[in-house]
């Protein structure tokens, strides 16, 4: 099951971007081995200043923050940690 995560890519005095990334672990099992293999895609990028904040797909078009807030928990903190610097 692939989950969604946060990590900050860059951070300034003016800008932060965020990239909002999907991970998916799968493990596999036999009688003589165990495998684990996974990927990370990324999904969408969210850049933020004071006084804007925005995020775009992969293919540039706009996507929902209401969304990504909803999906992404951690994400609500990195934006409130920004507008206190």
């Amino acid at each position: 099951m692939a989950t969604l995560r946060a990590r900050e890519v860059l951070t300034d005095s003016k800008y932060k971007i965020v990239a909002i990334e999907s991970i998916d672990f799968q493990s596999k099992k036999t009688n003589t081995h165990s495998r684990m293999f996974g990927y990370l895609k990324p999904i969408a990028i969210i850049v933020y200043s004071p006084d804007s904040l925005y995020a775009i797909d992969m293919e540039a078009q706009p996507v929902a923050l209401e969304q990504l807030r909803q999906d992404v928990p951690e994400l609500e903190t990195m934006i409130t940690s920004f507008n206190k610097s």
